[in-house]
């Protein structure tokens, strides 16, 4: 059916037979996967009503062993609960070492493509910083949920310790930050290993960057508390969830590359008329200053956005 409406020269009675058969076949579809998905959440409901009795007395019978296995734990650095909850969340990054090195073998093999380029010109490494925050805000996200994701269902206890809200906020977002920021320092080792570039170059990449990863995960994590989710949840609900954000995802990148270009004329054309900043460095030094202040804001305020919705 489906194959006569695409090859179909011009429209005909025929034609309208097979629309109508396409039609009815994703209506169709669409009702099963609706009826499927409820029959689904109905019978994984009534399973879990079945164990929750053997759940319940398990749980009871083991209270009493466990209340005399607790132990204290002393945690390194609190930092007013900012280096309790990241300590914690980095205790989950050790027990996931494995799963998180090879999540991140992946990013750094596309972000080393430009290396088959035989020149060492400031356009590549500009371009792999690009590339570096682009696959940084496309795949790390997934990969490092070291944060609010990962505690969806300890939030009470989150808002019950006598810790604020920001440095809740700064907690949760140390771990993934601090672990995207090594990564892209031995993308950008290896690079300056393999190629003359100057120490400099990584120093202002690292100050580009870091700003940049802040952003990405106080933004993935503003919208997952907007419209949290557990781990592992199914349903078409999740499937909506995902097709939105990655279109979000999709139209803020575009965005941020539109205002990337235009900073670059207007700093081009700044850096003409002013006499103290005529070459090269000095346009590139220029935009690079607008775009680390912009993105810097932009950080912030993310941040600020995230822990207000964490207060709420």
């Amino acid at each position: 059916v489906f194959g006569h409406l695409i090859v179909a020269p011009t429209f005909s009675p025929p034609l309208v037979r097979y629309l109508l058969a396409a039609g009815a076949m994703v209506v169709g579809m669409i009702g099963a996967v609706v009826w499927l998905d409820g029959h689904f959440l109905r019978r994984r409901l009534a399973a879990e009503r079945a164990r929750f009795p053997g759940i319940l007395a398990n749980s009871t019978s083991k209270q009493g062993t466990q209340r005399g296995s607790a132990r204290t734990v002393r945690v390194p650095y609190r930092l007013r609960g900012v280096g309790s909850l990241a300590w914690r969340q980095m205790r989950g990054v050790v027990h996931y070492r494995t799963s998180v090195a090879v999540s991140l073998v992946v990013p750094a093999l596309l972000s080393c493509v430009v290396l088959v380029h035989p020149k060492a010109t400031l356009s590549i490494i500009a371009e792999l910083v690009g590339t570096l925050a682009f696959y940084s805000f496309l795949l790390l996200p997934t990969a490092l949920k070291f944060d609010f994701r990962r505690d969806v269902d300890r939030l009470g206890v989150l808002k019950s310790l006598p810790i604020s809200p920001t440095a809740v906020t700064l907690g949760q977002l140390a771990v993934p930050v601090v672990i995207t920021t090594l990564f892209q320092t031995a993308v950008l080792l290896i690079v300056i290993a393999l190629r003359p570039y100057h120490p400099g170059l990584l120093a202002m990449a690292l100050l580009v960057l870091m700003p940049v990863n802040v952003l990405i995960f106080s933004l993935e994590n503003l919208i997952f508390l907007l419209y949290p989710y557990r781990p592992g949840q199914e349903g078409i609900g999740v499937f909506i969830r995902s097709i939105l954000t990655f279109t979000a995802k999709g139209i803020l990148f575009g965005i941020g590359l539109g205002v990337t270009i235009a900073w670059a004329l207007v700093s081009k054309r700044l850096s003409l008329q002013w006499a103290t900043v005529t070459d090269q460095t000095g346009w590139v030094m220029l935009f690079t200053a607008g775009m680390w202040l912009l993105t810097v804001a932009l950080a912030v305020t993310t941040t600020a956005l995230l822990a207000s919705v964490y207060r709420h």
